[in-house]
């Protein structure tokens, strides 16, 4: 069965997003006595990417050439007529493992992608705070942020490996493998951010601070607030303590609770699913000291089937000295904290918890 072509797989994934703009390109001699010839070169642009072809006689040729040049930006590997239309059909369960991966790391370019955030984007307030920060992290998000709050990611990696609905390290490995095979992301291997290769624009991080904050300013200039937590120790010899936690006008509550966790920033928390019958909207957080790239890049930790993890106690992956566990809520109407199911074993720790009203 025969590949689907290039411009067949944008136009049917992308449609009129996909924008082709062709122009003459005349090649021959510079007098009349030479032959001169109208040539075709296309520009094709797909949101913020953008793919320029080779020069071709037909104009047809030219326009595949830049999408099949596109496709490879995106990370697309081209499939023939059976398999596609058998995909069109397909839940993620029905998927080939290549077909999963591929999944994935489409679903993580689309997350980044700017139109995707100026829609009615749930990772809204992170990527706000992502486009404030300064320096090699600019307009990157904490991987374990996708690996936790998107929906479709999370069921994605449990579709890959079942393991990862418990395992949240498992998921934020699985994350950070898809991301530094995808083209457009940028993933340092020394390090737990993703963010793009190409920076957003001035207009996307203007309109995501408006979006959030309400205001046209440049800055995230926004009151502040607190909420309250109850820190948990990992040692039974520690007592649980009840916390409030303040946010300055321009800081981002993960980067609160990194400081209080004693986390060197905000990639290195994990957060579990949303606490099933606890009070509001509730999720554990809590530190992954010593958990560098390499670990989570070992194909050795995916292979292995670990049991599900004690939220207060640590575990192999993370010995004794991983400091805390915590339990963080927040008092108020915040657009911080998103919904994803947990199991019972989260509620039971719960109950011995109180939250303050």
């Amino acid at each position: 069965m025969s590949a689907l072509h290039p411009k067949s797989i944008i136009n049917k994934k992308y449609g009129s997003k996909a924008q082709y703009i062709t122009t003459d390109v005349v090649v021959g001699g510079e007098n009349a006595q030479q032959f001169r010839q109208n040539n075709f070169q296309c520009c094709l642009k797909i949101d913020e990417i953008s793919a320029t072809s080779d020069v071709f006689i037909r104009k047809k040729d030219a326009e595949q050439h830049a999408a099949k040049l596109a496709l490879e930006k995106l990370g697309i590997q081209p499939v023939d007529d059976a398999t596609a239309s058998k995909q069109e059909g397909k839940n993620s369960r029905d998927l080939t493992e290549e077909e999963k991966w591929q999944a994935l790391k489409d679903r993580l370019c689309t997350t980044f992608s700017e139109k995707f955030l100026l829609s009615n984007c749930p990772l809204v307030a992170h990527f706000t705070a992502a486009v404030q920060r300064k320096g090699v992290n600019y307009g990157k998000v904490p991987a374990a942020v996708l690996s936790a709050y998107d929906n479709k990611i999370v069921s994605l990696c449990k579709s890959i490996n079942k393991n990862s609905g418990k395992d949240l390290a498992l998921s934020l490995q699985l994350v950070l493998r898809a991301a530094k095979s995808c083209s457009l992301l940028d993933s340092p291997s020394d390090s737990l951010w993703i963010g793009k290769k190409e920076p957003f624009s001035e207009e996307t991080k203007e309109e995501l601070i408006k979006k959030f904050t309400g205001k046209e300013n440049d800055a995230m200039e926004i009151e502040s607030c607190s909420f309250q937590a109850v820190y948990i120790p990992c040692s039974s010899e520690k007592s649980v303590e009840s916390l409030t936690m303040r946010i300055g006008p321009q800081e981002h509550f993960m980067d609160v609770m990194a400081y209080h966790l004693g986390a060197g920033d905000s990639s290195h928390i994990l957060m579990s699913r949303t606490l099933k019958k606890a009070p509001l909207e509730s999720r554990l957080y809590f530190q992954i000291p010593d958990l560098n790239r390499s670990t989570l890049d070992s194909k050795k930790h995916v292979d292995k089937n670990m049991p599900p993890r004690s939220y207060l106690w640590p575990t192999p992956l993370f010995p004794l000295s991983c400091a805390s566990v915590s339990i963080f809520r927040f008092s108020g109407t915040q657009k911080f904290l998103e919904v994803a199911p947990l199991d019972r074993d989260f509620y039971q720790l719960s109950r011995k918890v109180k939250f303050s009203p």
